[in-house]
């Protein structure tokens, strides 16, 4: 069940808009995102395996046409070919770098929310 790539790129950008908002002081609501953050963070898992799928699938296509290119007697150094089939594949490169970098930023804001669960019970602890 591997998601498609248009559908990671509408994933990813609604996961980007979320972790951009900003985290509210409200306690209960930082509760809620925490709980919303440990489900994006399996999911951007996932959307990370996705993504590299795609990402070794257009690789593989990319290396397929560059033996066509040396087929025509084109001589490529590995260097030069290697160069080429990254550049075939830099839009799967970059959704997979996003969606690694979604996972790390969800991991993030999580520890950011266990943090102010923290300072909210020791306050509340302290009667402040």
């Amino acid at each position: 069940m591997i998601t498609s790539y248009d559908d990671l790129l509408q994933e990813a950008q609604a996961l980007q808009d979320f972790l951009e908002s900003e985290i509210p002081e409200d306690i209960n609501i930082v509760v809620e995102r925490g709980n919303q953050l440990s489900s994006y963070l399996a999911r951007s898992g996932k959307m990370t395996a996705d993504a590299k799928y795609w990402m070794n699938i257009h690789q593989k296509q990319s290396a397929e046409r560059v033996i066509d290119l040396l087929r025509e007697d084109l001589k490529l150094s590995a260097t030069s070919q290697n160069s080429l089939v990254e550049a075939y594949s830099a839009d799967q490169r970059y959704l997979y770098n996003w969606t690694e970098r979604l996972n790390r930023a969800c991991t993030h804001q999580l520890d950011w929310c266990r943090t102010l669960v923290s300072k909210a019970k020791a306050e509340l602890q302290a009667g402040i």
